[in-house]
């Protein structure tokens, strides 16, 4: 019965006789083609509603082992995707013969557990594995006699839910076939325990991060009434492969922020209340943030500033700076919050006014020397005739200088928010003694110093 009412939905959603669904219809989860599924259930007297948590893989997977038990021992089942963004209402659920509805990875809003087995006079059955539901299924408007909560905040819900279904399918075979055929358990089992390890923000199985990032083009797929073939592709599932294209994306995007690193300069934090840090401008490859932030936070570290990373970039007409770290006792959120943004203590965000952002440049040079010539006749060759030196401890020494050197137009591959004396063979630039990055003792004063250096294409 229960395989008789997935080819009818295959039907409903696949149909070329049917128009097809708007994408705005599809990112709806109380849609038409939902509210029809419950009318049909209606007329159809189908005993059981399975809601999972949408877009979550723990949700997605839950719902894969709930159709798979009802299925095997055919049970008419009514499985749909429940979303926080657009949920549904307990009176949406008003069907006929309704004895037992699971949430999956989810209690619902508050109080509606509770109602719907009021109004149904149905069993509610929710898996939840999340510490804040803990004391809402303790209270009054949650609870009920025919409600029942599974809440292990060791144990994913997916995992809780597996467990749950492949020990009623024993019962009622005699424990003679488990839940999942032999050829898919081992690889189901182990995609399992990855989503178990996010879930519970262990991070301790390898390639976690790789499976992490590999797996997140799934989300999209969660939905089984857009998505009718969704439990055959969640059972084809391999964490190798998952790894791998994992691998291979945040491969490609070090690639990609590791070319932004030689424009590094140093952020005064609230204009220096908050000490000061490495920052860079990443116009453009706003989506790169979070690698190049946790990248700056350990060069910023080791230059002994604070470790944090600012990334920064236009957002339409502002400027939004992202800050990270990979140190847990530093909190960015401190940051972020003084200036009307938010975020956790690893990772913030903020809109900042360029005029503040402006002041927060800091007034000593910080300079990356990425061309190796340049470098090498800066730390070996200051004798030379061709490098002149002269103290400049007048000036107020500048910030952010970054040199590097472009083969056909070395002019234009110098990168300063300041003009320097900028001529047509040479460049002079100011920078700290103790910040330059090659020793040059006895040359200029504790404040900077001023070097000509000749540029050769």
């Amino acid at each position: 019965m229960a395989l008789l009412l997935r080819k009818t939905w295959r039907f409903i959603f696949s149909s070329s006789r049917l128009p097809p669904l708007s994408p705005s219809a599809a990112r709806e989860f109380r849609s038409d083609a939902a509210l029809e599924a419950i009318s049909k259930a209606n007329e159809e007297k189908t005993p059981i509603a399975v809601l999972y948590n949408y877009p979550s893989f723990s949700g997605a997977f839950s719902a894969l082992f709930a159709h798979l038990f009802h299925s095997r021992l055919n049970l008419p089942c009514l499985i749909l995707p429940f979303s926080s963004v657009e949920p549904f209402r307990v009176e949406d659920f008003r069907i006929e013969g309704l004895e037992r509805c699971y949430l999956l990875d989810f209690i619902g809003p508050r109080g509606f557990a509770s109602t719907l087995s009021r109004q149904s006079n149905c069993q509610v059955i929710c898996f939840d594995h999340r510490k804040s539901v803990i004391s809402r299924v303790q209270s009054k408007e949650d609870c009920g006699e025919k409600v029942s909560f599974s809440v292990d905040v060791e144990k994913s819900s997916s995992t809780s839910v597996y467990e749950y279904f492949s020990k009623k399918i024993l019962d009622n075979n005699g424990g003679v076939e488990g839940l999942l055929k032999a050829e898919d358990q081992d690889r189901v089992e182990m995609v399992l325990k990855y989503i178990e390890d996010m879930d519970l923000r262990r991070r301790i199985l390898p390639d976690i991060r790789a499976f992490n990032v590999g797996i997140g083009e799934w989300r999209s797929k969660f939905n089984y009434v857009t998505n009718p073939y969704m439990f055959e592709e969640l059972l084809e599932i391999s964490p190798v492969d998952i790894i791998e294209k994992g691998n291979s994306y945040i491969s490609s995007r070090w690639t990609a922020a590791s070319k932004l690193m030689d424009k590094v300069f140093k952020v005064r934090l609230g204009r220096g209340v908050y000490g000061e840090c490495l920052g860079v401008r990443a116009d453009g490859n706003s989506h790169l943030s979070d690698e190049i932030g946790k990248e700056l936070s350990v060069k910023s570290a080791a230059a002994g500033l604070r470790p944090i990373g600012a990334v920064v970039y236009m957002l339409r007409n502002d400027l939004k700076m992202c800050l990270r770290s990979i140190d847990s006792a530093t909190d960015t959120s401190e940051v972020a919050k003084a200036y009307g943004g938010g975020g956790s203590p690893s990772s913030s965000s903020f809109i900042i006014r360029m005029d503040e952002y402006n002041q927060w440049l800091s007034l000593t040079v910080f300079t990356i020397c990425t061309s190796k010539e340049i470098q090498d006749c800066l730390g070996n060759d200051l004798q030379q005739p061709n490098y002149k030196w002269s103290c400049t401890s007048k000036e107020k020494p500048v910030h952010g200088l970054i040199i590097s050197k472009c083969s056909k137009d070395p002019l234009r591959s110098l990168r300063t928010p300041y003009d320097r004396s900028i001529e047509e063979d040479s460049v002079t630039w100011a920078c700290p003694r103790t910040q330059r990055g090659v020793d040059h003792p006895g040359r200029g004063s504790q404040w900077s110093s001023t070097a000509t250096v000749p540029l050769q294409g």
